[in-house]
């Protein structure tokens, strides 16, 4: 068999009948529209256009940019005010901006007209709570980032300070977008854990970072600075940068985590903030301990200053001891993540209540966000799958989807064998486990080597499916890029063991039979301890089909089960 996939094909390629655009293209487009109008709809102050333009000369006029900025005096006493701040601490006080910019230079006083000079629109009708919690979380990461640029880095922090100062604004435009579906979003993240922009690329297609260095790129903010706010807050990515660019990248990284940490001591955020930390600049637990009683002092004389009303809270210092504690009892972290009944329902139905929102978004592209949404007790509690898998789904579920709903498992075989499976273990007395195996980024994958290959990807993996869980009957296909397998005699524990077994096993084998393969797969199990009579079948595909989801939500490569 020609390895092609994962690389370009040799000699003209054949010419593949028009087809409709997938669900999955659809998403892109759609993503790409909601970005550009979102772009196009919020405008820099004229102050800070002026700004713009006087520093953007080969040589600055240093009179004409205090001119410009006087200009606005609520603008002057905000950046003097912030100049004479800790976080500066000039040895003398600062009484107007011909100082200002002869201790600060040019650039950082940019900077920060740039920094306070946000569109009003972005935080118009916004309620005191929401705008308090990104109050914080922004000025957090600009003075972490300011200080760990300048104590551990021994580099200016004045690049720092801005980049994590606006680095979150597009979490802003999502609000003013998709209004209460993405607040809910923030709260459940805050609560339960998690990784914010892991959940919004997962329902989204992008994240809230990819979404500010668009609007700093409109707004004509330097390159460097749009590309360093957008770098995924990946250690491994980052390390794959130029070495001139990593430092501001690795800054920004660190001060992500240390606001996660703040938002969520119960969570793995400290782990990974001491792990990478020591990696990239040598932090210890006690620099990390002296670091956050300085940011937390910072961070409170600054939102004093810009009159600014954060949320009441324990001090940062109790929060990372408490985060220290539950990084030494590992079962007292394990039973967090475990915490709460239904919370991946809720995720789940949020992510299809934002999905609706972003397609009302960009088709009707202003400012004004949408109704208000039901609480997740109300949301429907079937969100929409991006997998091509679905069940019939009950009559209320199904007309609260979004998008149309896919073929009918029927159509395909799956219920015959659901309640084929089920009748011998109802007489076997034994438990039953529908396991459903889904590639992921199978869009991606189709378009880049076309329908021939991935076909037959599908068949490979049908054969090796029912190998690797050692299962008598053939794994089932149920389109193009999903199986099933029914795993008869099989209980919940050992039907996650046998799918995490088919996800690490898929990797060596896709790499042996396809060059450059990077396979991986998501797998969502639904089990009966016992298949009760006249249990309907398809609530088990359904258990099976949400669970998918779940795992595609989680990013891919992993399983969710449920027992039923």
């Amino acid at each position: 068999m020609t390895a092609i996939v994962g690389c370009e094909q040799a000699g003209p390629q054949p010419a593949w009948p028009a087809q409709p655009p997938t669900p999955a293209q659809q998403s892109v487009g759609l993503v790409r529209q909601f970005v550009e109008r979102t772009g196009q709809l919020y405008s820099l102050p004229a102050v800070a256009v002026e700004v713009l333009r006087l520093t953007g000369e080969p040589r600055v006029d240093a009179r004409s940019l205090k001119d410009c900025i006087e200009r606005d005096p609520a603008l002057t006493a905000r950046i003097l005010r912030v100049v004479n701040s800790s976080l500066f601490g000039v040895s003398r006080p600062v009484t107007d901006l011909s100082q200002a910019l002869a201790l600060l230079g040019t650039r950082p006083l940019k900077m920060l007209v740039l920094g306070f000079s946000l569109p009003k629109e972005l935080f118009s009708g916004l309620e005191a709570s929401v705008l308090g919690r990104y109050w914080r979380r922004s000025l957090v990461k600009a003075v972490a980032a300011r200080d760990l640029a300048e104590k551990l880095w021994q580099t200016s922090g004045d690049e720092p300070f801005i980049a994590g100062l606006i680095q979150d604004i597009g979490s802003l435009a999502l609000i003013q977008h998709l209004g209460p579906s993405y607040i809910q979003l923030l709260d459940h993240v805050q609560s339960h854990g998690g990784n914010l922009l892991d959940r919004e690329l997962d329902t989204l297609g992008f994240d809230h970072v990819v979404l500010s260095s668009r609007l700093l790129a409109h707004w004509g903010l330097p390159a460097s600075l749009c590309a360093a706010v957008s770098a995924p807050a990946d250690e491994a990515r980052i390390a794959q940068l130029e070495p001139g660019q990593r430092t501001l990248t690795q800054v920004l990284h660190l001060a992500e985590l240390l606001a996660r940490l703040i938002e969520q001591p119960f969570g793995p955020a400290l782990r990974d903030l001491l792990n990478v930390g020591a990696r990239y600049c040598g932090l210890t637990y006690d620099k990390l301990q002296a670091l956050v009683s300085a940011v937390q002092t910072k961070v409170n004389e600054l939102a004093e200053v810009l009159a600014l009303e954060l949320p009441a809270g324990s001090s940062y210092v109790d929060l990372l001891i408490a985060a220290q504690q539950r990084l030494s009892d590992e079962s007292a972290m394990a039973a967090v993540e475990l915490a709460g009944t239904g919370r991946e329902d809720q995720l789940l139905s949020l992510a299809g209540q934002m999905r609706r929102d972003l397609q009302l978004a960009a088709e009707r592209g202003p400012l004004h966000a949408p109704p208000l949404a039901p609480t997740l007790t109300e949301t429907p509690t079937e969100p929409f799958v991006r997998s091509p898998l679905r069940g019939p789904p009950p009559e209320a579920v199904r007309r609260s989807q979004p998008f149309p709903v896919p073929a009918a498992v029927e159509d395909v075989g799956l219920s015959g064998l659901v309640t084929a499976a089920m009748g011998r273990c109802r007489q076997a007395r034994c438990p039953l486990s529908l396991a459903l195996f889904q590639i992921d980024g199978f869009g991606e994958l189709l378009l880049h080597v076309g329908p021939g290959v991935t076909t037959e990807l599908t068949h490979w993996l049908q054969s090796a499916l029912s190998e690797w869980t050692a299962q008598p009957a053939v794994a089932r296909h149920v389109s193009d890029s999903s199986l099933a397998v029914a795993l008869e005699d099989c209980p919940r524990s050992e039907a996650v063991r046998l799918a995490r077994h088919v996800l690490e096993a898929v990797k060596p084998w896709a790499a042996a039979r396809f060059d450059s393969a990077k396979l991986t797969l998501s797998a969502g199990l639904a089990t009966l301890e016992f298949p009760p009579k006249n249990f309907p079948p398809h609530e088990l595909i359904d258990g099976a089909l949400r669970c998918l989801s779940g795992a595609e939500l989680s990013g891919g490569d992993t399983v969710k089960s449920i027992e039923l």
